[in-house]
C-alpha cells in the first residue's frame, strides 16, 4: 500500500509539471485581418467586412473553408 500512495504522487507531481509546462504560444497576428474595400459604397464595406471575418475563422478553426 505504501508504494501504491507513492507512485500516486508521483504521477499527481508529473502531470502537475505538465500541465504547468503546456502553455499556448501568443500568434499576435490571429485576429488582425486587413480586407480591400472596392468603394465607400455599404454593400462594399459589409462584402469585405464578411471575408475578413471568414479569413479570420479559417484561422482560428484551421478549416479550408468557413461558411
Amino acid at each position: 500500500m505504501p508504494q501504491s500512495r507513492s507512485l500516486a504522487r508521483f504521477g499527481f507531481a508529473a502531470a502537475l509539471l505538465l500541465a504547468v509546462a503546456a502553455r499556448g504560444a501568443a500568434v499576435p497576428w490571429l485576429y488582425d485581418v486587413e480586407a480591400p474595400v472596392a468603394s465607400p459604397a455599404q454593400a462594399d464595406r459589409d462584402a469585405a467586412a464578411r471575408n475578413a471575418l471568414r479569413t479570420m475563422l479559417t484561422r482560428l478553426t484551421g478549416l479550408r473553408e468557413v461558411q
